[in-house]
């Protein structure tokens, strides 16, 4: 009978367990870098997204309010404990004569629920008696109307500080909005 003695030839057939190690450590570190990268774009993604969402609403708010606000024939009313902003706005005559005979076609309201974080626009339309509600923007965290922002300003302009706040990101603007009351 023949025995075979395995002998030592210096050729191995496998990895040690320090390489097997070593290999697992770098290869974790390299995970990690990974996931740490992974989830900084994502984090940096739904922020620029929570950013344009928040500009975007700033900007609706704005053409909405000066649009409105331009077209007043009196100083628009702002109501601290209804957080509400009446806007009167006349586009005919009574007696085109008289330019005192100022009829109300329109009057628009802003109301702001503080509890909700919403700004929705109602426009009663007079020579109908018809109504009309829109959500202007969500996500409001404040808005703070002239008397809060400047009470001893004397202005024929409205100022009107408005605050958005998406998750971590806020922005603020300060619109300032001059109506066009004539004096005629």
């Amino acid at each position: 009978m023949r025995r075979f003695i395995l002998k030592y030839s210096g050729k191995q057939a496998g990895f040690t367990l320090v390489e097997m190690l070593v290999a697992l450590a770098i290869t974790g570190l390299i995970m990690a870098g990974l996931t740490t990268s992974v989830f900084q774009l994502f984090t940096v993604t739904q922020r620029s997204n929570d950013h344009m969402t928040i500009i975007r609403h700033l900007d609706i708010v704005n053409s909405w309010l000066s649009n409105d606000i331009q077209m007043a024939n009196i100083q628009p009313e702002w109501d601290p404990n209804t957080h509400s902003l009446t806007i009167n706005q006349t586009r005919a005559l009574a007696d085109p004569t008289d330019p005192e005979s100022n009829v109300t076609d329109y009057i628009v309201t802003y109301t702001y629920n503080p509890i909700t974080g919403t700004l929705t626009r109602t426009e009663l339309r007079l020579f109908d008696n018809s109504t009309q509600t829109s959500l202007i923007a969500e996500y409001v965290s404040g808005i703070l109307f002239e008397d809060e922002l400047a009470p001893n300003e004397i202005s024929g302009a409205v100022d009107i500080k408005i605050t958005i706040t998406l998750h971590t990101q806020t922005e603020d603007r300060l619109l300032h909005i001059k109506p066009r009351i004539s004096s005629t």
